[in-house]
């Protein structure tokens, strides 16, 4: 930017940078565990310049449900029953978009 009079024109200032933001990265480092009763605990690896995130978990007895959390942390969304196979899965997100999902966890779980 540079000023303008009838003397002339002023020195451009210094160039200033603009950083886009687009989606969040992939979380990384999932750990789902069963944290008793039924209930799953899953944690994760926080993503650069992400907002919230999307959690989804399916099982061979309830399918699949969907949750937006805003930590790197999930308490579940149920209690699961003795041998179901429980598969989490998450992904980064924010007003650019929503990264690809995370690489695929599963737990069984025993009833402990």
């Amino acid at each position: 930017v540079a000023a303008r009079n009838n003397i002339g024109i002023s020195a451009f200032t210094a160039w200033a940078g603009v950083t886009i933001v687009g989606a969040p990265d992939v979380p990384i480092g999932l750990a789902v565990i069963e944290s008793g009763g039924g209930h799953i605990q899953a944690t994760w690896n926080a993503s650069l310049h992400a907002t919230s995130y999307v959690v989804e978990s399916m099982s061979n007895t309830f399918g699949a449900r969907t949750s937006v959390v805003s930590t790197p942390s999930w308490g579940g969304d149920g209690v699961y029953n003795i041998g179901d196979n429980v598969t989490v899965i998450v992904a980064a997100r924010n007003n650019r978009g929503d990264s690809a999902f995370s690489t695929p966890v599963g737990v069984s779980i025993s009833g402990l």
